[in-house]
C-alpha cells in the first residue's frame, strides 16, 4: 500500500487518486499489493521499467482487468490516455481498452462499438495489429 501511494505522489496523481470512489481506491491498493510498481517483468523474461504516470496507470489497469475490476481499469486507462505522450504508451492503453470492452460486450451497452474504436486506434499506432484484426473479426461474426 505504501509503495503505491509513493508512486502516486511521485507521478503527481494525488488529486486523481483522491477523487476516485472509495471502492476503486481499495481495489487499486489491493491489486497493487505485492506487485513491483517501478519494474514490470514481461513474459519473455525481460523487464519493463515504469517511467511515467501513464505507464503506472496502464500497467495498474492491466492488473485490474483479470481481476474483473473493470470500473477501476476504465478510469485508470482514460486518465492514462490523457497523460500519454508516446505512441507505445498509447498502443498499450488502447489495447487494454480494447480488451476491457471486448470482455464486456455482452454485458454493457456500447461496449462493442467502444471495442471497435479502441481496436482501430491501436492499429493506427502500428502495434498489436494482428491481435486487433482478430478481435475485429470476432466482433463482426
Amino acid at each position: 500500500m505504501e509503495e503505491l501511494i509513493k508512486v502516486i505522489k511521485k507521478y503527481r496523481l494525488g488529486s486523481f487518486y483522491i477523487n476516485l470512489p472509495v471502492e476503486l481506491k481499495e481495489q487499486w491498493l489491493k491489486d497493487a499489493a505485492g506487485l513491483p510498481l517501478t519494474v514490470v517483468p514481461s513474459q519473455k523474461g525481460s523487464s519493463f521499467f515504469i517511467e511515467n504516470a501513464a505507464q503506472l496507470l496502464w500497467t495498474s489497469a492491466a492488473n485490474a482487468i483479470p481481476r474483473k475490476h473493470y470500473a477501476l481499469a476504465e478510469r485508470l486507462l482514460h486518465k492514462a490516455l490523457q497523460l500519454a505522450d508516446s505512441i507505445q504508451d498509447k498502443a498499450w492503453i488502447h489495447g487494454n481498452l480494447t480488451q476491457l470492452y471486448h470482455l464486456q460486450m455482452d454485458k454493457i451497452p456500447g461496449a462493442k462499438e467502444k471495442c471497435r474504436h479502441h481496436c482501430r486506434e491501436t492499429i493506427n499506432t502500428g502495434y498489436f495489429q494482428g491481435w486487433c484484426e482478430k478481435i475485429l473479426g470476432d466482433i463482426n461474426k
